[in-house]
Order: C-alpha cells, then sequence, then structure tokens
C-alpha cells in the first residue's frame, strides 16, 4: 500500500464514522430510555478498545497485517448492516463491544503502516503497547 492508498482509507473510514453518528445517537434514543445509554454505549466502546489494543498488537506481530485487515473489513461491514436490527439497547452494548475490538485493530494496523513508512532503524517493534501517540512528520522524511 502507497502513502496515497493508505490517506485514501483512512479518509473513508473517517468520513463513514462522521455520516454514520447522527443516525447512532437517534437509534441510542430510539432503542434505550434516554441519551444517557449513549454515554454508557461509548464507554463500553472505548473501553473495550483500549483492553484489546495491546493483545491485538501481539496477535499482528505474529500473523502479519493482511489477516487482520479482512477481520476489519468484513467485521465493520456485518457489524454495520446489524445495527438497524437492534432493538433492546444490550444488542447496542453487545455492537459496541465488538466495534471496541474492531475499532483496535483499525489502530494498530494504522500504527504498524505509519511504522513501515519509517527508516528501518527507527522502526519500533512492539505496535501494541500503546494506544495513544502517532509518529511525527519529520520522522516520515
Amino acid at each position: 500500500m502507497n502513502y496515497k492508498r493508505f490517506v485514501f482509507y483512512q479518509g473513508t473510514v473517517g468520513m463513514a464514522a462522521s455520516m454514520i453518528f447522527p443516525f447512532y445517537i437517534l437509534l441510542i434514543k430510539n432503542v434505550g430510555t434516554s441519551y444517557t445509554q449513549f454515554g454508557w454505549a461509548y464507554g463500553i466502546f472505548s473501553l473495550t478498545a483500549a483492553l484489546s489494543y495491546p493483545l491485538i498488537g501481539k496477535f499482528t506481530d505474529k500473523t502479519g497485517d493482511k489477516a487482520f485487515l479482512l477481520i476489519y473489513s468484513w467485521g465493520m461491514a456485518l457489524i454495520l448492516l446489524a445495527f438497524p436490527l437492534a432493538y433492546e439497547i444490550w444488542h447496542v452494548y453487545l455492537l459496541q463491544i465488538i466495534m471496541g475490538v474492531l475499532g483496535a485493530v483499525q489502530k494498530t494496523l494504522k500504527k504498524r503502516y505509519w511504522q513501515d513508512m519509517l527508516r528501518r532503524k527507527q522502526r519500533v517493534r512492539k505496535s501494541g503497547t500503546t494506544m495513544f501517540g502517532h509518529p511525527s512528520v519529520r520522522q516520515l522524511r
């Protein structure tokens, strides 16, 4: 994958998320009793992503990126098709847990691609140690 494809891919993911987000809030309101469920759902998503991130980093180090890219792509497609079928709040929470794991996969793959773009001597071997931080633009030159 070259840099232009990477930027296009990340932009597409961001655009899709921003298009879905307003409808997601309405879904939460229709399924739950209040907007408080949105806070719980987002918290479950973030906590699941943070807890699964180190494990996914270790697995991608062992197995490679292509399998996880397929898992992420098909997983997100199926999850987004499953959201309209959710009619109880626990369905939404379950979908948020799965999306948290898939979000951690996406972040891991994104960081691994940035690492591949870095020069060999600057490369970091452990990609699943932190959920935050990206290489600076200066490092990519």
